[in-house]
């Protein structure tokens, strides 16, 4: 019985050594890597002869997600929609040079992203193809 608490104060201290290497070990900022689960694809369908304006469309790695750029973004407004859809999903001001727009419906097929100038005139469109 003299021996039990002797042999418990080691076993403690080992285990908290222990613990406290792995600690060190182990990064305190661990980044979770995003996972996109579909693949997207986008596609120019209409743009305006004379555009005076310059709008991109990308795809967001790792993301289900797209990102439009517009530099000169003011009095510009996006609808984003399905195909042969009779109300758009989402319409929006561009109000900054980078707009993010999520993509995270369980839905693949084909969307829309309409760009309109500040008169109401349709500038670009782009279709974004979606596939789980």
């Amino acid at each position: 019985m003299k021996y039990l608490f002797p042999i418990l104060c080691i076993i403690i201290s080992v285990s908290a050594q222990a613990q406290e290497m792995q600690d060190s070990v182990t990064p305190l900022n661990t980044e979770h890597e995003k996972t996109s689960l579909s693949k997207i694809s986008i596609f120019i369908d209409f743009e305006h002869d004379s555009l005076p304006i310059d709008i991109h469309c990308r795809v967001i790695e790792h993301e289900d997600a797209i990102e439009i750029i517009a530099y000169k973004y003011r009095g510009l407004h996006i609808e984003f929609r399905r195909s042969n859809a009779y109300k758009s999903m989402m319409k929006m001001e561009l109000d900054a040079t980078h707009t993010a727009i999520d993509i995270k419906t369980i839905f693949s097929g084909t969307y829309y992203i309409d760009v309109y100038d500040s008169e109401g005139i349709k500038r670009k469109m782009f279709r974004i193809e979606k596939e789980f």
